[in-house]
């Protein structure tokens, strides 16, 4: 480091500094660039620029192909990992067109996606969205599944003036309970089941 950056670093800036340097230094493998590894001889070049963009006083966070681990596995997100698996799911059992959707009674063409409605106030969490064949008033109707349970929700209309409101929900202990229990929400009740 420059002598005049010295002056207007505290020591234990000094010691983070050269802790980072370090530890960037450290994931060089030099037999690789006595071998001239083309990948290695490159991390090299990147490396160097970095110890001296700290030797400039800059703050060096994340160094691209230094810092990072090709061979590790990407840090798989569990919320989106199930909405993944969930989306499959509901894929192999033929919902693929209502997926992201939900129905809207009143209008020509009533399946529309969930965006068509400005906001989710009053819904819980909720991994999909499925629309369901009809809606009980004038208003938006979806069916959502969560990890934990199935719920019919509706806003009626105008669905920018209301909130969400839960109709009906019903917690499943199996892939197969919550496809069942989708598949009743999911159709339209009998005259009298309403």
């Amino acid at each position: 480091m420059r002598e005049m950056d010295l002056e207007d670093k505290s020591l234990s800036e000094l010691v983070e500094i050269a802790k980072r340097a370090q530890n960037i230094i450290a994931r060089l493998d030099l037999d690789a660039v006595s071998r001239h590894d083309p990948a290695e001889v490159a991390k090299l070049q990147r490396i160097a620029d970095a110890v001296s963009a700290l030797d400039n006083g800059e703050q060096v966070d994340f160094v691209p192909g230094v810092d990072e681990d090709e061979n590790a596995l990407p840090i798989i997100d569990p919320a989106k990992a199930r909405a993944t698996a969930l989306l499959a799911l509901l894929e192999r059992q033929g919902f693929s067109d209502r997926l992201g959707r939900v129905y809207v009674a009143g209008i020509a063409e009533p399946v529309k996606p969930l965006a068509f409605v400005p906001h989710l106030d009053g819904l819980p969490d909720f991994d999909m969205c499925v629309a369901p064949d009809w809606s009980p008033v004038d208003g938006a109707h979806g069916v959502l599944v969560s990890e934990r349970g199935v719920f019919a929700a509706l806003v009626p209309a105008p669905v920018d003036e209301n909130r969400w409101r839960i109709m009906r929900s019903s917690p499943y202990d199996s892939e197969k309970e919550m496809v069942a229990v989708l598949k009743r929400y999911i159709e339209k009740p009998a005259l009298g089941d309403v």
